[in-house]
């Protein structure tokens, strides 16, 4: 499964941190800019634990757009299906964090250069070569990006290249939580591996518990659902099995990034031993999850998202301590 490596679709954005933490945005003086975007980090993360890596997506021909594309290429993903818009601007997110859990986002994004991706912006024979395709929630939200991406999504289940969705579902960006739900409800049946955190499982899934909410969604079509609980670690499964997740101890300094941490560590495992999703044994299970949260959890120890990114060894080596201790 490996050959193709994993392409990200979605958005790369300059994130800009609070320099200021315990207040909200009208308290921040001053703000960290530093290159971010759920499927960038994730392009990222598969590159640095040795996949071949490719993103596409579409920034404004502004001085932002090509820090991003420079930021990327640095990082040794493939910016080949990278566009530049000479109309719209590249999108940024301001941040805030008025509490230790709680994070505030301002996108600056009406529209962004994000939601402007034209299929014809597409290299369909390059697309085409993947093993997996990786996209989130954030390509759906507008026109003509959302439309694009369903076209992807047929092109790539027509050539049998496994799909894989982030729900990453961020409140600001849509007319509400309804509208979400119905179009992230259109996506399920169609992809292969889906990612969400607690709170999300929540939203799609509401009075049911995680073994029922999770047996619901298989019924609908993914092959492995994933579910991240943050410090309670993750849950994960698929038709035959189920299995639960610790999370590494390690002092946590920033969480932003670390579900995607999460999901590239995990398609990378799955990439590398060549594993189909619905063939997952519970120890097989067991292990992609556990690399991916150890992934996740070394992401934390550091501020920011791509910068936090951590490298093969650094992964490798705590990986194979937990390992040792099972």
């Amino acid at each position: 499964m490996s050959a193709g490596g994993i392409t990200c679709i979605g958005v790369v954005i300059l994130d800009m941190f609070p320099g200021q933490l315990g207040v909200d945005f009208s308290e921040v003086k001053t703000f960290n800019p530093m290159a971010g975007g759920a499927c960038a980090n994730v392009a990222v993360c598969a590159a640095r634990l040795g996949i071949e890596s490719k993103f596409i997506g579409k920034v404004g021909n502004d001085y932002f757009g090509k820090y991003l594309a420079d930021t990327l290429k640095k990082n040794r993903v493939n910016i080949a299906g990278l566009c530049y818009d000479n109309e719209r601007r590249t999108t940024m997110n301001f941040h805030a964090k008025p509490a230790p859990n709680i994070i505030q986002y301002l996108f600056y994004r009406n529209p962004g250069a994000d939601t402007n991706l034209k299929w014809e912006d597409i290299n369909e024979q390059d697309l085409l070569r993947s093993a997996v395709i990786h996209f989130d929630s954030l390509c759906f939200t507008d026109d003509p990006t959302r439309s694009t991406m369903f076209r992807i999504i047929e092109k790539a289940r027509e050539h049998n290249i496994l799909l894989s969705f982030d729900v990453n579902y961020r409140n600001v960006l849509w007319a509400g939580e309804r509208q979400a739900v119905e179009v992230i409800n259109k996506i399920l049946p169609l992809v292969d591996i889906v990612k969400m955190n607690e709170t999300e499982f929540s939203m799609i899934c509401p009075g049911l518990t995680m073994d029922e909410g999770a047996e619901k969604l298989l019924a609908t079509g993914p092959k492995i659902v994933i579910i991240t609980l943050g410090e309670k670690g993750s849950y994960l499964i698929n038709r035959k099995n189920k299995v639960n997740i610790p999370v590494l101890d390690v002092p946590v300094v920033d969480p932003i990034g670390c579900g995607d941490a999460y999901i590239g560590a995990f398609l990378t495992k799955l990439l590398t031993q060549s594993i189909k999703p619905e063939t997952l044994s519970n120890d097989e299970l067991f292990l992609c999850g556990l690399y991916a949260d150890t992934a996740a959890s070394l992401t934390a120890t550091k501020p920011g998202t791509i910068g936090a990114l951590p490298e093969y060894e650094q992964v490798e080596k705590e990986f194979a301590k937990r390992l040792e201790k099972m």
